[in-house]
């Protein structure tokens, strides 16, 4: 095993909500876990399986551009 990981850190959170956003054309259904994992002490802090095939989310809705609306009367 190389020990090498194409990835970037994330900062420490306490008592925060931290949303994921998948890269590039990812899908949810592309991902089975996510994990928050220490590589220095080869240790996986928290983890959660993705049962994908039951869930329903809505898509991304940041993603999708949307035209400026006026309200006019």
């Amino acid at each position: 095993m190389s020990k090498l990981f194409d990835c970037e850190s994330l900062r420490d959170y306490d008592g925060e909500t931290v949303y994921l956003r998948l890269p590039g054309n990812l899908d949810i259904k592309d991902v089975f876990w996510f994990s928050v994992f220490s590589i220095a002490n080869a240790a996986s802090y928290s983890h959660i399986y993705l049962p994908y095939n039951d869930m329903q989310l809505p898509p991304d809705m940041n993603g999708i551009p949307t035209p400026s609306c006026k309200y006019t009367q």
